[in-house]
């Protein structure tokens, strides 16, 4: 964990993304969240971390250019299948991001997360 990493968090029973901006482990971690159309900061212990990507991000208007440029390279009729390995079977992002991607590379995994995973919403 790290500052500048974009992170999947859960809050309020949902998956959002989230950019970190503090680090206080083992105890929390500060995290940028949308707020509608603003963001702000809240407390995230480590068992709301869902996955912490390979890339970081500058800051939080970042974040919806990766998940845009993820979701723009990502064959639609892949994402359910890809949504069920990683929420169903017990298959890891290097496996999903190889049948979406057909590579798994650090990018190739962070796409599947921020497609696969916030596929839901």
């Amino acid at each position: 964990m790290f500052v500048g990493a974009l992170a999947l968090v859960r809050r309020d029973g949902r998956l959002l993304p989230a950019r970190v901006v503090a680090v206080r482990l083992p105890a929390f971690c500060k995290v940028e969240v949308a707020d509608g159309a603003a963001t702000q900061v809240v407390r995230a212990t480590p068992e709301a971390f869902a996955a912490v990507l390979a890339r970081p991000v500058a800051d939080f208007a970042a974040v919806a250019g990766r998940i845009a440029a993820a979701q723009a390279r990502t064959p639609g009729e892949n994402v359910e299948t890809a949504w069920q390995l990683l929420t169903d079977q017990p298959c890891g992002t290097g496996e999903v991001a190889r049948m979406v991607y057909g590579g798994e590379t650090p990018e190739d995994r962070d796409d599947a997360l921020l497609t696969a995973g916030l596929a839901d919403d």
